[in-house]
């Protein structure tokens, strides 16, 4: 009935709000936005009217089309700069700080403070929202059957260079994660199934025939329980519980903003059978990557929160026959990986570190206001308070510094913990400049208005310090 009377489908539709525009609009084809449960957020619905009353419809969630490029981003953060760089100019004229007023100094100070501060924000919130990953080209990212076909036919237009009777065979391959936890900085515990549909003229020596090339070197890192052996047509079904400790080569430059890419690699037992792992996308009821197909949409991770995942071809050389001196196919191994990205969700870091840190600073700032002079004589506050107060700040800081190293062992330094050299800097600059004011009165600058000049310019090098840094690492 509902393909013979176009008029009950079209009854049935005008009942769901999200389909009813359809009919609203007169014109032969467009398109509009509106809410999907499916996308559980806004999608963009394409039509274009058939003949007897019918539409053809194609619904695409926003996020899927809606990218900001990294270019995109570094125009916003150099047009925020420029503006607030323009905005500090025009607090100097209005302030006129060449007076002098102390007052009017302390609201300029203020100002620049805050100015730059919002600049950081900014930078993280567009960090924070963004989806954007550096594209490995040399991978091919699968988003339909085509793809799929594409990448065969490449691969079989290759071998036969070698040997005209060479031909990849296809095994259709699926995953679904369970559950996903992050042992440590790099290795990462999955479980799941695994599903592969083997053709009937392949010859199978066991129910598991893929290897994760990823898996960590300490101990029995994989488990594989066997759950289903079924014929179906011309194949069988394989399907496998199946728990895995992973290796990933994680950039944790930008930590606690960066993104984490997931890349599960499954790779053929053998590479002289010519076997192409390829992705089972008809067992997938959504392949769009922000609808996270293959993956648990009750998945706990408190300190994540994942983002898109999707399946991409690619090859690795090994350089070697692994001993098969009669092999004559391609040493370029096809590997078949299935993508989760994956956002830091950044509370903790900011409470274990970046508050931490503010408050040393604001203790930092205050100390300069317990020593004055008066006649060019000290009246309050001594250098060795002074040196003991610096030095439990660094002792604090220190303790910090090294516990964020020990959960993070990363060759390279991450953004966060340049937070904490900024404070050394800070606390460094702040001691200099009290004992050099202490000790002599020989430079102006540290005798105007009892240290003027270094309070009100604490804050503000504080930020364009931590400016600077952002600016080099996200720009």
């Amino acid at each position: 009935e509902l393909l013979t009377k176009p008029e009950v489908t079209r009854k049935a539709i005008m009942n769901e709000p999200a389909f009813k525009q359809f009919f609203e609009e007169n014109r032969k084809s467009g398109h509009f936005t509106n809410y999907s449960k499916i996308a559980n957020g806004d999608a963009e619905f394409f039509y274009t009217r058939l003949n007897q009353g019918w539409l053809l419809t194609v619904v695409t969630n926003v996020n899927d089309l809606l990218k900001p490029t990294k270019e995109h981003l570094r125009r916003i953060i150099i047009i925020a700069g420029l503006f607030s760089l323009s905005l500090i100019f025009f607090s100097l004229i209005f302030f006129k700080i060449w007076k002098g007023e102390t007052r009017h100094l302390w609201y300029f100070s203020i100002s620049v403070a805050f100015l730059v501060f919002s600049n950081i924000v900014l930078i993280w919130y567009l960090k924070i929202n963004s989806r954007y990953f550096e594209n490995d080209y040399s991978e091919v990212k699968v988003l339909n059957m085509a793809t799929v076909s594409n990448y065969v036919m490449e691969r079989n237009w290759k071998l036969k260079q070698i040997n005209s009777s060479l031909k990849a065979i296809q095994i259709p391959t699926g995953i679904f994660i369970h559950n996903m936890e992050f042992v440590n900085a790099y290795n990462v515990a999955i479980s799941g199934k695994i599903w592969q549909k083997v053709p009937d003229s392949v010859e199978v020596t066991d129910e598991v025939n893929f290897v994760f090339p990823q898996a960590a070197p300490q101990g029995i890192t994989v488990r594989f329980r066997p759950k289903l052996k079924k014929h179906i047509n011309n194949y069988w079904l394989y399907r496998s519980d199946f728990n895995a400790t992973l290796r990933f080569n994680f950039n944790y430059l930008n930590y606690p903003l960066n993104l984490r890419k997931l890349n599960i690699q499954l790779k053929s037992e053998n590479m002289d059978d010519n076997v192409v792992l390829v992705p089972d996308l008809n067992s997938y009821d959504f392949i769009q990557p922000s609808l996270t197909p293959g993956v648990s949409k009750e998945i706990y991770m408190p300190n994540s929160e994942v983002l898109s995942s999707y399946f991409t071809f690619d090859e690795k050389n090994f350089y070697t026959d692994l001993g098969n001196d009669d092999y004559r196919g391609l040493k370029e191994v096809p590997i078949l990986s299935f993508n989760v990205l994956i956002k830091n969700v950044i509370l903790n870091p900011i409470i274990m570190n970046l508050v931490p840190i503010f408050i040393i600073a604001i203790m930092a700032f205050l100390l300069p206001f317990s020593v004055t002079k008066k006649d060019g004589r000290i009246i309050e506050g001594a250098s060795l308070n002074l040196i003991q107060a610096a030095s439990g700040f660094f002792f604090v800081l220190m303790l910090n510094h090294i516990q964020l190293r020990n959960n993070i062992d990363t060759p390279g330094l991450t953004y966060l913990e340049t937070f904490y050299f900024v404070m050394y800097f800070m606390l460094a600059l702040m001691s200099a400049s009290v004992l050099i004011y202490m000790k002599t009165t020989k430079f102006s600058v540290l005798e105007y208005k009892n240290n003027l000049i270094f309070k009100i310019s604490y804050w503000p090098i504080f930020f364009l310090c931590i400016y600077i840094i952002t600016l080099i690492i996200f720009l």
